[in-house]
């Protein structure tokens, strides 16, 4: 995956149901944190127990999901609120 420099990485900081699939994020994105999804920016999710991360991405034609999870440790995030957060690259 390629990421241009000038992209906006997006982190809801809110934990998600990881068993929503593509269609679900995409309509996470666009309702509640007021983006366009196929606006070429990343979008990161965290799970409730820090473990896991999905981040979607629009490439060109599709959307793309990818997925991250941790086996021994837990990822480091800000407080849990409902807003979102950019991060800089």
């Amino acid at each position: 995956m390629w990421l241009p420099f000038n992209s906006k990485v997006w982190f809801y900081r809110q934990p998600i149901d990881f068993r929503k699939q593509i269609d679900g994020i995409v309509l996470l994105v666009a309702d509640t944190l007021h983006k366009d999804p196929t606006s070429g920016q990343l979008f990161v999710f965290r799970n409730k127990k820090a473990d896991k991360i999905r981040m979607l991405y629009w490439e060109g034609n599709g959307f793309r999901l990818l997925y991250k999870r941790n086996e021994k440790s837990r990822f480091i995030f800000p407080g849990i609120s409902n807003d979102a957060i950019e991060l800089s690259i």
